[in-house]
C-alpha cells in the first residue's frame, strides 16, 4: 500500500520550491536545485515586517485577531527567548532571484534535543517570503522570520552609521 502522506509531502516539498518568473509567465521549479551554503549572511535581502505579515496573512491564512495578537505566538515567544542558534543563506546555483535562509531552532519543549531544520525561500531584491517549511510544526517558521527582521534591521542600521 502506498504511504499516502509521505506522497503529500513530497508534493508539498515541490510545490513550496516554485517560483514565479518563468518564460511563458509561469513558475520556475527551485526543487532538487544545486545550493551553496555559507554563514556569512552578507547579500541577505532586507526582510522587512510588511514581508512576514504579509505572508502570514496571505500564504498562512492568518486572522487578523491571531495578526493583532502575534506576540503571543510560540514562534514569536520562542524568537524573544533566541531559540536561533544557527543562520545561514543558501545561494541557489544558476538563479540568482531568489536564496534560502536555514536556520537551527531549538525545539520548545526538548531544549536538550538537536535543532529542528527550518527555512525560508525569499525574493532577493525585496526580502518578500516565498514560502517556508519545517521538519516540525510552523511555529519554528515563524521563529526564524522575527530573527530575519531584527537582523535586517541591524544591518540596516550599521549602514547608515
Amino acid at each position: 500500500m502506498p504511504d499516502l502522506e509521505a506522497d503529500d509531502h513530497q508534493i508539498s516539498e515541490v510545490k513550496r520550491r516554485c517560483v514565479a518568473g518563468g518564460a511563458d509567465g509561469g513558475t520556475i521549479s527551485l526543487y532538487g536545485r544545486e545550493v551553496e551554503w555559507t554563514e556569512n549572511m552578507n547579500g541577505m535581502p532586507v526582510v522587512k515586517d510588511g514581508n512576514v505579515f504579509a505572508y502570514l496573512f496571505g500564504q498562512c491564512q492568518w486572522s487578523c485577531e491571531r495578526m493583532d495578537s502575534f506576540t503571543q505566538d510560540d514562534g514569536y515567544l520562542m524568537h524573544k527567548d533566541s531559540h536561533c542558534v544557527t543562520l545561514k543563506l543558501g545561494r541557489i546555483k544558476d538563479h540568482t532571484q531568489h536564496c534560502y535562509v536555514e536556520g537551527g531552532v531549538i525545539p520548545e519543549q526538548r531544549q536538550g534535543d538537536k535543532p529542528y531544520n527550518t527555512w525560508l525561500l525569499l525574493e532577493q531584491k525585496t526580502g518578500k517570503v516565498n514560502s517556508a517549511g519545517c521538519q516540525c510544526v510552523a511555529a519554528y517558521v515563524f521563529h526564524i522570520y522575527f530573527s530575519l527582521i531584527n537582523w535586517s534591521k541591524a544591518k540596516q542600521t550599521d549602514y547608515f552609521k
